[in-house]
């Protein structure tokens, strides 16, 4: 399944096979205007959160060594967030197998997009220790949410999360860009990550869900013709 960004993508899916079979959302927040702005947009609970955070000590930066700090990401941070799927879920394979993304995409971004800084690294730091990890993704003007993961237990009420996305913003605002896209919302409006998602005051967009058979039904009847027809001979 793909869920393209841009409508331009939209008659290149079609002409490529694949067929538009749904719709997803997404928020985009306009980063595009003064800080204390943006930040008054911020449900009112987010806006101290970070200010406590930012008292607490807790650094933000980017990583300088993504040949190690993609390993560091996939084996520590990753595993994280695999794990908590799993107990949110009861271990359902189906839900699960979403988190399960291989080693090989992380190598990838390494290797072609990172050098580009179409991809970014940061990492949130306290007392020594990597509490959370962000990866984003770069294009024109957007900057697109990607993968997060941070420590819970004694770490929890640190908000590093939040720290970290408001550092994006600030960041990104000072290199240029435009937007923010939280990439995707839940589609159940009660659910918390829609809600967390949504406290960043972004404008709701919709994007297309396209897919592509592969003939799968096809490929496994010509298959069985083929075996019969080799058990005749």
């Amino acid at each position: 399944m793909i869920y393209p960004y841009h409508n331009c993508l939209d008659s290149a899916l079609i002409q490529n096979g694949y067929i538009k079979n749904g719709i997803k959302k997404t928020a985009i927040v306009n980063i595009d205007r003064d800080l204390n702005e943006i930040c008054k947009g911020f449900k009112r609970q987010f806006s101290r959160d970070i200010k406590k955070a930012s008292k607490k000590e807790i650094i933000i930066y980017e990583s300088q060594n993504y040949e190690e700090d993609i390993d560091l990401y996939y084996n520590q941070f990753q595993k994280l967030l695999i794990d908590r799927v799993i107990e949110r879920t009861g271990n359902c394979y189906k839900r699960v197998s979403y988190a399960l993304v291989p080693y090989s995409y992380f190598e990838m971004l390494r290797d072609v997009l990172f050098p580009k800084k179409m991809a970014r690294l940061f990492f949130a730091e306290y007392n020594g220790v990597k509490i959370g990890a962000l990866i984003n993704f770069y294009y024109k003007d957007t900057i697109y949410l990607g993968h997060t993961s941070v420590l819970r237990g004694e770490y929890n009420g640190l908000n590093a999360y939040k720290l970290l996305i408001w550092h994006i913003i600030v960041d990104g605002k000072k290199n240029g860009f435009k937007n923010l896209d939280v990439a995707g919302l839940h589609p159940d409006e009660t659910h918390g990550q829609y809600h967390f998602k949504m406290g960043f005051n972004g404008q709701v967009k919709e994007i297309g869900v396209y897919s592509k058979s592969y003939r799968y039904d096809e490929i496994k009847h010509a298959k069985a013709i083929y075996n019969e027809l080799r058990g005749l001979k």
